[in-house]
C-alpha cells in the first residue's frame, strides 16, 4: 500500500514537469508559427488547434517524435552558427536528440498509463 503512493506521487511529480516542458513546447510552436506566417490570428489558432487535439495518444506521439527531431536541429543550428564547424553541430545535435528523447519518453510514459 505505502509504496503504491509512493510510486504514485513520483509518476504525478514526473508528469508535471513533462507536461510543463510540452506545454512550453506548443506555446513556442504556435508563437513561431504566428511570427513566421505574421499573423497573430494563425498563432491563436495553432495553439488553440493543439491544445483540442492533444488528448487524442496518436497525435501525441507523433508530436513526440517531431519535438525531438526539432531539439536535434536545434542542437546542430548553434553547433554550426556558434562554433562555425560541422563537427560541433554535429555533436550538439546528438545531444540535442538525446534531451528530447529523454523529455519526450517519459510522456511517451504518462500517455501508456492512461490508455
Amino acid at each position: 500500500m505505502r509504496g503504491d503512493i509512493r510510486s504514485g506521487l513520483s509518476h504525478v511529480s514526473k508528469n508535471a514537469q513533462v507536461s510543463g516542458i510540452v506545454g512550453v513546447e506548443l506555446i513556442a510552436l504556435a508563437i513561431f508559427m504566428g511570427w513566421y506566417f505574421h499573423s497573430i490570428l494563425l498563432g491563436s489558432a495553432t495553439l488553440i488547434g493543439l491544445v483540442l487535439i492533444w488528448k487524442y495518444p496518436i497525435v501525441t506521439i507523433l508530436a513526440a517524435f517531431i519535438f525531438t527531431a526539432i531539439w536535434g536541429y536545434l542542437g546542430w543550428f548553434i553547433g554550426t552558427a556558434g562554433f562555425a564547424n560541422l563537427e560541433a553541430g554535429f555533436v550538439l545535435a546528438g545531444v540535442g536528440l538525446l534531451i528530447g528523447y529523454m523529455i519526450h519518453l517519459r510522456g511517451l510514459g504518462f500517455i501508456r498509463g492512461l490508455e
